[in-house]
């Protein structure tokens, strides 16, 4: 760490512990870390000498209106506190002494104080099937004791989540560009030097002094990179050929809705499996976090995102054949389904990821079964017979969805997710593409669970 990055570091830390004390007035000590990993938002555990909390600096680049992720929060809130008879533990916002749920920093960030749940862990990979059930229930807890919530008392935090048919027009405009339809006209030098597709290939050269030279980094890219730039084309193409192979199913979920088939609800809208905290020694899962998309939406979009989140076992293999975690997001690791139980696999996916190796994809059918069947046992009522028949539609179309999303943002420069290599995000479409097929290849036994767990 150079001396500008320490003193950044410095700054952000005093803001930080300034902010913990707006909120905790009175505290004379307090001890601030970093908490978790998460990609959107800052996060810090704040100690005193009694309690411990959770501070978040909310990322505006990606929420517009940090006051609605509040508002939506206490309203969810205020609804399990009057109805005491429901059973759903959520971590409590807790305001500021003046009242405010919100406090703004000197620059007009926003920040929020949050209840840490004690002796709570994170699961991943999931080990066993109880957990996998237990994942499945606090997420059918959670759409059950909300089911009776008007949706439209709360606010669309980020109102493009799950709008499949507007992530497909974004990648379409994005392909008949004129940037994109000259990429295989680009060299990998213009690339590195940012007139290619990859912008951050751009930031290297602009950072000679963490980088070396900045001319020998361009020829090395240009020597490394062409047989890259080719694999690419090729891969792109690809993708693009499954995708619209799929188009017909990607606007099913809001026609339905459209059509009053399905009905809005309050959702969580990322209730993937690092946002379930478990029992520190038991495999019992005690709510659900990251509350920050909690909004108007469909059930089939949590589940089915749920569903991806655990049943992704995903491994990527080195040439010399050695096992890495998958580069897929949220995807459980490199732990083989044996760890969980016995599982018909059936035939993997296997997909390249060029100098990486292949990757072999795995919707587990034990996970999906077990985690089904908790999920059942709450929010069963709350699927009615056509609402059943759209669950596996729903299953398959959630990793078509993210494949989109990160092939536009591959195909961009990478403005939206991070990434720490040139291709990551065209790995990650390339497994969620190979997810698709696998749950495909699986649909009889993916719609036989569906209807046991349901009947």
């Amino acid at each position: 760490m150079d001396d500008r990055s320490g003193n950044y570091r410095r700054g952000e830390d005093a803001v930080a512990e300034d902010m913990a004390r707006r909120f905790l007035v009175g505290e004379s000590r307090l001890r601030l870390s970093p908490l978790g990993a998460g990609l959107i938002n800052e996060t810090r555990l704040v100690e005193t000498a009694a309690q411990r909390f959770v501070l978040q600096r909310i990322n505006g680049a990606i929420f517009a209106n940090a006051n609605a992720i509040a508002d939506n929060i206490l309203r969810v809130q205020d609804w399990l506190c009057t109805h005491e008879h429901i059973d759903v533990r959520l971590p409590r916002l807790i305001p500021a002494t003046s009242g405010e749920a919100t406090l703004r920093d000197a620059d007009g960030q926003a920040w929020r104080l949050l209840e840490y749940v004690d002796n709570s862990r994170v699961i991943k990979p999931l080990e066993n099937l109880e957990q996998a059930a237990e994942v499945g229930r606090a997420l059918g807890r959670f759409h059950a004791a909300l089911a009776k919530l008007d949706p439209s008392h709360l606010a669309l935090t980020l109102p493009e989540l799950h709008d499949t048919p507007r992530y497909k027009a974004s990648l379409d405009a994005v392909v008949s560009s004129t940037k994109v339809a000259n990429l295989t006209e680009s060299t990998e030098t213009e690339r590195t030097a940012g007139i290619g597709s990859q912008a951050n290939a751009g930031a290297r050269v602009r950072h000679p002094t963490r980088d070396g030279d900045a001319g020998q980094q361009a020829h090395h890219q240009t020597r490394l990179g062409d047989c890259i730039l080719r694999q690419v084309d090729a891969e792109v193409t690809a993708a693009l050929r499954q995708i619209e192979a799929r188009a017909a199913s990607i606007p099913l979920l809001q026609q339905a809705q459209a059509d009053g088939v399905l009905a809005s609800y309050v959702t969580h809208g990322d209730p993937k499996l690092d946002n379930v905290l478990f029992a520190r020694n038991e495999d019992r899962a005690l709510c659900l976090i990251d509350l920050d998309t909690v909004q108007p939406g469909l059930l089939h979009q949590d589940i089915a995102d749920c569903l991806r989140s655990c049943c992704n076992r995903s491994v990527a293999a080195r040439p010399n054949g050695s096992g890495i975690p998958s580069l897929s997001v949220d995807a459980p690791g490199h732990s083989s389904s044996s760890s969980i139980g016995p599982s018909p696999r059936g035939t993997t996916q296997r997909v390249s990821h060029g100098a990486q190796g292949e990757a072999s994809v795995l919707f587990d059918l034990s996970i999906c079964r077990a985690l089904l069947s908790g999920y059942a046992e709450f929010a069963a009522p709350l699927f009615d017979r056509a609402a059943v028949a759209l669950l596996y539609p729903a299953i398959r179309l959630i990793p078509l969805e993210l494949a989109i999303r990160f092939l536009t943002d591959y195909l961009e420069g990478d403005r939206y997710f991070r990434v720490t290599s040139p291709r990551q995000n065209l790995d990650k479409t390339l497994i969620q593409l190979a997810l698709v097929e696998d749950i495909e290849t699986k649909h009889e036994a993916i719609e036989k669970i569906i209807h046991d767990c349901f009947a």
